[in-house]
């Protein structure tokens, strides 16, 4: 592609116009004073132009024309200033402030390397001179561009017609959030602007900015030695206000700040700095709250877990009659907590039990006192049998009634054990409210506690929780978390509470299940985490036979417990085989703990249960997921196992053709094998069965970002998160969505989060991390990562080029040298023994480009690529090789070649490609890769 600059021709850019209100006024006021400002304006903006990428084409006056080849950065640096000016502006004189208007628009315009022109510059100065000061107006093409790739706030002030320009536009004015006075609109409206005024302020200004330059130009001369001394002065200053700042010593750092606005008016990056300073007092004050807030909670789940200790002590004291230590544990409670109703109630009915079992000791003292009496003849005691008889039936009568209170206690036990749950759910509800789902049909379904019988007790209580949670997510009405995100927060030890806090849900299922000789008790309650109290609850005993009839009486359960009216849909029996049951519950409880040893246990499980059962479509299905499960763990190279879930997936779909998992498992092997459009087509037949999973938008956002919508790609899997938030998987794949938008910062986050959520570290930050490293400027993390990969693997060739190219992509091309000379001899070595070693051979093309043997370097990956001429990953390796050696068209069309051949984000996402992937050609180049591929695909249907 050639240089539309060097050529004249035609761009699309984001055009910024700027300039100061009421600039002519203050030069009529005092001359010297505007052009000091003038001077500090000036180098604030070049300063600000220059860190967002932009390109000062003129600046006449106090005026300024700026060239962005990125909307975002448009913008960014549009917020920055006003951002700057607003707080410099604090406390001044009018005279003194300084106001600016800044107009952005993108648009088609005309460069010839000097100057650009056109209607895409025409529409930038005209919405400028309808902006008010202090604010920010840009069009709706800009608008379009960045409201999904960076947090803004924007009204719009309607269509706007400008002379000469054909069509209306509709203009929107930028909200500042951090700045109270600018976060709402201003109180002008495009409307009442009429086109011929918004003519007239943009020839005024020009007229005015031309007479400001001519005065501009005759003051400069006699200022510039005055000047030169005070930068000197001013570096010093900022250099020491840098090192404190980075020593962390904040107060010192203001104080050369200060000294700093003592010799100027303005100063960019003094004002960013003092802008970190008060960010870093305001995180450590932050990190103090919250950890105040953390030892609170910490005190109070701690004092809560020691009031539903003793409440449950005592009432099982209580129910074994136990009364003085009831008692004792019931006082604790009240010590705790002197207004627990349970625990005085529970204190009351305490010494009423204790006050019985007295008085019943007491009869039976006097009973067995009667019994012990001398003996006496018959004749003598004729007459007063009925005493003994009435002592026996008052004996009697008492028994009776111990017999009642024990049943009573067992009564009381259970609304004890029933009231604690609730207390304890009142007690840790969270302050923060739901805001990412309504409270109305935000679930999570957690794994069931189980109370006897299996030795690991989370299996069948996990798979009922995980069959739950599927049964409900069939219903479009309701939002329901996944099934490992909430067996991962349960392991984690998180109180119902602290789910609904942590989920933003408003409800939350749970219970528990009691294996017995004679069967399976399974208690399910639906808990109202807004008031702590159940809103449903019931018991049913499991049988294989009775599970399709309980399931669907647990769902309905919870829609008219939410007041949704909703026809039940069909549930399909798992297996009527009790052990092919248990073994399919043992299994799917392994697929959900995500790692590859209990996936791999998990599917043992599932065979076996097969095995009992060929019937069992749903355990067909878990076989094909667990074996997508591993494909991933083991970075997607072990391609038997994509034939292997495959094989899985179609049985259980022959076996049983409504199954969304199985579904959702196809539509991830028909992306792996780039076939996207039959892979739309599983995830609409998945997404017809259960409306809105997280698998099915994990998919949906990795297909989007094969097509090259990286917009989509970043709401699916936004989506995602918020319906598999501890789930790694989300994580990696939202951190590739931002990372296609350039959001490195955000990317490496997410790709953090995966990694804490168990991702595998090595995979991210050798496939992703290192290349958002570079990209994001932070070579420092590049270099101590794969330093370490060298400091494990000191025989790999592939750990000297990671560390030699981190090394070099920083800057710091000298260190590197030495690296990649030792991992060239290595893979030299390497060669000598095995000269038909492929790998090798590609690396020592990368060593060779990275070492500046350029001719040498291009033969050996030619000689690769001959090779393997269908291999898309050789494809990549030679764009690679063309990336280093800076030959860019070169490098973006053969990453063109292997994108269209196959999308791999890991090829992608090289550090290699990290300098140019941010560039509208190399945007334009995975487009057109998507089309290609797409009409392939269509082509081979």
């Amino acid at each position: 592609m050639t240089n539309g600059e060097e050529q004249g021709t035609r761009k699309l850019a984001a055009i910024m116009f700027t300039d100061i209100r009421g600039f002519s006024r203050k030069m009529g006021e005092n001359e010297t004073v505007a052009m000091a400002l003038l001077r500090a304006h000036d180098a604030m903006m070049r300063e600000l132009v220059e860190k967002h990428g932009g390109r000062v084409i003129k600046s006449i006056g106090d005026s300024f024309m700026v060239d962005f080849s990125s909307a975002v950065n448009a913008v960014k640096c549009a917020v920055e200033a006003q951002q700057i000016f607003w707080y410099y502006n604090k406390g001044k004189t009018e005279l003194d402030k300084i106001e600016i208007r800044i107009g952005i628009h993108l648009g088609d315009v005309i460069s010839d390397g000097r100057d650009i022109y056109g209607d895409g510059v025409n529409v930038a100065s005209r919405i400028e001179a309808i902006t008010q000061p202090n604010r920010i107006c840009i069009s709706q093409d800009i608008y379009n561009q960045v409201k999904n790739k960076m947090p803004i706030q924007a009204f719009s002030l309607g269509l706007a017609e400008f002379k000469n320009i054909a069509e209306p536009i509709e203009v929107y004015e930028v909200l500042i959030e951090s700045i109270p006075e600018l976060s709402k609109p201003s109180q002008s409206s495009l409307p009442a602007k009429a086109p011929k005024k918004a003519e007239v302020d943009t020839r005024k200004e020009a007229e005015e900015a031309q007479r400001v330059e001519e005065v501009k130009q005759r003051t400069d001369e006699g200022t510039l030695l005055v000047e030169q001394e005070q930068q000197k002065k001013v570096q010093g200053y900022y250099a020491e206000a840098e090192r404190l700042f980075n020593a962390g010593k904040l107060e010192e750092a203001e104080a050369q700040i200060s000294e700093i606005f003592k010799v100027v008016a303005l100063h960019a990056g003094a004002q960013l700095l003092q802008m970190k300073i008060e960010e870093v007092r305001f995180q450590r004050s932050e990190e103090e709250r919250i950890r105040k807030m953390e030892s609170q909670r910490r005190e109070a789940q701690e004092r809560d877990e020691r009031i539903q200790k003793l409440l449950e002590e005592a009432g099982e004291r209580l129910t074994a009659g136990a009364f003085d230590e009831a008692l004792t544990a019931a006082r604790g409670v009240l010590e705790l907590d002197p207004d627990n109703e349970r625990a005085a109630a529970l204190e009351k009915e305490i010494l009423e039990s204790k006050t019985l079992q007295e008085a019943i000791q007491a009869e039976q003292e006097a009973e067995q006192q009667v019994q012990v009496e001398e003996p006496v003849s018959v004749e003598e005691a004729a007459p007063e049998q009925p005493k003994p008889r009435k002592a026996l039936r008052t004996a009697a009568e008492i028994r009776a009634q111990r017999e009642r209170q024990k049943h009573l206690r067992r009564i009381m036990l259970t609304v004890l054990v029933a009231a604690a749950a609730v207390i304890g759910l009142i007690l840790a509800l969270p302050s923060i409210r739901l805001v990412m789902f309504p409270r109305s049909n935000a679930v999570a379904v957690l794994p069931f506690q189980m109370l006897t019988g299996s030795a690991d007790r989370l299996t069948v209580g996990s798979a009922l929780g995980a069959l739950v949670a599927d049964d409900l997510s069939r219903y479009s009405q309701l939002t329901v978390i996944a099934a490992p995100s909430t067996y991962a927060a349960r392991q984690a030890g998180l109180t119902n509470a602290r789910v609904a806090e942590e989920f933003q849900v408003g409800f939350v299922v749970t219970g528990d299940v009691q294996e017995r000789e004679d069967g399976t008790t399974w208690r399910v309650w639906l808990l109202d985490m807004e008031t702590g109290k159940p809103r449903w609850n019931e018991t049913f005993n499991i049988t294989p036979t009775s599970l399709p009839d309980i399931r669907k009486a647990v769902v309905s359960g919870v829609l008219k417990a939410l007041d949704l009216e909703i026809p039940l849909e069909p549930t399909s029996p798992l297996t009527f085989n009790p052990n092919a049951l248990r073994l399919y519950f043992k299994g799917w409880a392994g697929i959900l703990q995500q790692n590859e040893a209990s996936v791999r246990q998990g599917m043992d499980s599932l065979v076996a249960a097969f095995a009992i059962d060929s019937s069992m479509g749903p355990a067909a299905a878990a076989l094909g997921e667990g074996a997508m499960h591993l494909f991933a763990m083991g970075g997607e190279t072990d391609f038997s196992l994509l034939r292997q879930a495959a094989d899985f997936s179609q049985l259980a779909l022959r076996i049983q053709p409504g199954l969304a998992d199985a579904y959702e498992t196809l539509a991830a092997i028909y992306r792996n094998r780039q076939r996207s459009r039959e892979a739309e087509q599983a995830l609409d037949h998945a997404m017809t069965l259960r409306p809105a999973t997280a698998e099915c938008y994990r998919q949906l956002a990795l297909l989007h970002l094969m097509d090259a919508d990286y917009d989509g790609a970043l709401s699916d899997a936004q989506k995602a998160v918020r319906l598999d938030p501890r789930n790694p998987d989300s994580y990696q794949t939202l951190g590739l969505a931002q990372h296609f938008l350039g959001s490195f910062g955000e990317a490496l986050r997410s790709y953090g989060r995966a990694i804490s959520l168990g991702a595998p570290d090595s995979l991210l930050s050798m496939r992703y991390r290192i290349g958002a490293w570079i990209a994001s400027g932070q070579s420092d993390q590049a270099i101590a990562y794969t330093q370490g990969i060298l400091d494990r693997y000191r025989r790999d060739y592939r750990s000297y080029y990671w560390v030699g190219q981190a090394y070099q992509l920083g800057g710091r091309a000298l260190d590197g040298q030495k690296f990649l000379k030792a991992g060239r001899e290595l893979v030299d070595d390497v060669l000598e023994r095995n000269e038909h070693n492929t790998d090798a051979h590609v690396y020592r093309a990368l060593f060779l480009s990275r070492l500046g043997e350029f001719a040498e370097a291009t033969t050996e990956i030619d000689g690769v690529l001959s090779q393997n001429p269908n291999s898309s990953r050789m494809m990549y390796r030679k764009a690679s090789v063309f990336a280093i050696q800076n030959k860019r068209q070169d490098a973006l069309q053969w990453i063109q070649k292997a994108a269209t051949a196959e999308f791999l984000p890991a090829e992608i996402l090289a550090p290699e490609f990290a300098f140019f992937a941010k560039s509208p050609e190399f945007t334009d180049m995975l487009e057109q890769a998507a089309e290609a591929r797409s009409r392939n695909d269509q082509g081979s249907r």
